[in-house]
């Protein structure tokens, strides 16, 4: 009898102990679901962060990608701006030497110019005193004789009155209208010429004999031959 009690005791006893450990199996199993469970949002969440990372990364190139192209452009487009500044710069440059260069051929043909005036005014002061010289000679000769003056005097006077108009509209020519130098010289040796001739014809006496005196002249002539 206590063998079969001690039995069936036992016998309750191991499922009491079967229960308890089927329990706590049943629980470890849900543990482990749980945690498996768990894994698996972690996984997708790892995975997810993953993505959201790579994005990130791949953004983050084109952004670099693009501000280093949109700086290489800026830098192209600067060094452009840079490059027609320094030629811009020489331009300038150049055309200072050019004007400090015209500025000092201005300062040569003003002094041609004053000293040209100058030898001017000293032909028309030798003009006054020949045309004085030429009055008082006529005055003393003869009524009927027209006076004879010397050639030499009024072709200095002509030839220096013609070039200082040459020479202002040598100028004049230079530096309004911009003619080409032979063009300009040619205008002005025209100048020249034209106001010279004009001023000998001006300044050029008449050398005509009355007709009653010619002749006279000749009878004379043959009386003292």
């Amino acid at each position: 009898m206590n063998t079969a009690k001690q039995e069936l005791e036992d016998a309750k006893k191991a499922d009491e102990e079967k229960t308890v450990l089927q329990a706590q199996l049943d629980a470890v199993k849900k543990e482990k679901q749980d945690l498996e469970t768990k894994l698996k949002e972690t996984e997708k969440e790892k995975q997810e962060l993953q993505t959201k990372l790579t994005q990130a990364e791949q953004e983050k190139n084109k952004a670099l990608e693009d501000a280093k192209q949109q700086a290489e452009q800026e830098n192209t487009n600067l060094q452009t701006q840079l490059d027609a500044v320094k030629k811009e710069k020489q331009e300038l440059q150049t055309k200072l030497a050019q004007v400090e260069e015209k500025d000092k051929q201005i300062e040569e043909i003003n002094a041609k110019v004053e000293e040209l005036e100058k030898k001017l005014a000293a032909k028309n002061t030798e003009v006054q005193k020949l045309q004085k010289e030429n009055k008082e000679l006529e005055a003393q000769k003869q009524p009927t004789e027209q006076p004879k003056p010397g050639k030499a005097p009024m072709y200095a006077a002509a030839v220096g009155v013609g070039l200082a108009a040459g020479l202002v509209a040598f100028i004049a020519l230079e530096y309004t209208a911009k003619l080409e130098m032979l063009v300009t010289v040619g205008i002005a040796a025209a100048s020249a010429l034209a106001v010279g001739g004009i001023t000998y014809f001006a300044l050029k006496p008449s050398t005509q004999v009355s007709e009653t005196q010619e002749p006279q002249n000749a009878v004379k002539g043959c009386c003292k031959a």
